[in-house]
């Protein structure tokens, strides 16, 4: 719903009309959301469903299932060939963003914060024109 969806519609959630899932994170009402999603798998088996195949291509992935996950909620993410953890999608976003591996002076946490906001900023929902109207919204996806 509005809470943990992938379109906000308060424009402070973008960043150049791209939608900036770490400032959404952060939004009371994303947290709330949380809270209830939480809340109920206490009680039930919760599944968020999304259109997307892949899920390093889904805001439900690169948004809700990584806030989920630093809350400690074991995510599990159902694709075609079987079912990954969080963990492993977080492998797959570190090689796919070429910081797989050790690194002796950036510890994982600062390669995946890099990886996730690289893969957010080329999947994120996107503005079809800019608010002022100057036409067609360019996308540089080189991040």
């Amino acid at each position: 719903g509005d809470a943990l969806g992938g379109r906000p519609r308060d424009r402070s959630f973008y960043c150049e009309g791209v939608a900036d899932y770490e400032r959404m994170a952060q939004a009371p009402e994303f947290r709330a959301g949380l809270d209830r999603v939480v809340g109920g798998a206490g009680k039930y088996r919760i599944a968020l469903m999304c259109a997307e195949r892949d899920p390093l291509t889904c805001h439900r992935c690169l948004l809700v299932g990584r806030a989920l996950a630093a809350r400690g909620v074991g995510v599990r993410h159902v694709v075609d060939d079987g079912t990954l953890t969080q963990s492993q999608i977080e492998d797959a976003l570190l090689a796919l963003a070429g910081h797989a591996g050790e690194d002796l002076f950036a510890p994982r946490s600062e390669r995946l914060a890099l990886a996730y906001r690289a893969q957010g900023r080329k999947h994120a929902f996107e503005e079809p024109e800019p608010p002022d109207g100057t036409g067609p919204r360019i996308r540089n996806n080189a991040d």
